[in-house]
């Protein structure tokens, strides 16, 4: 029994495509549009805690969007692979003419 397995390349590229969208995307989320008035939130703990949540949140938005970018180099890689294999198999399998 065989199985046929295919892979369309250029939905693999696609696919990375909008990984680097959704991370291009992600990237402009910033912590600093919820600082916005924290002067008045009446205490310096509370403004503390602000600037606190602000930071790690920007850095966390930073790594996430970071790892969706390192999947759509991943994708674009495998891509190439399979490009790489189709391209010897053809030239391996080729009836000689």
């Amino acid at each position: 029994m065989t199985q046929w397995f295919g892979v369309d390349t250029d939905v693999l590229h696609q696919a990375a495509n909008a990984c680097r969208s959704i991370m291009d995307d992600v990237t402009d989320i910033a912590g600093e549009p919820l600082l916005a008035g924290r002067g008045e939130y009446g205490s310096v703990a509370a403004i503390t805690a602000a600037d606190d949540f602000a930071s790690r949140y920007s850095y966390a938005v930073g790594v996430m969007a970071k790892v969706v970018g390192a999947h759509g180099d991943d994708l674009d890689a495998s891509s190439s692979s399979y490009a790489e294999v189709d391209g010897h198999a053809v030239c391996v399998f080729r009836p000689e003419s």
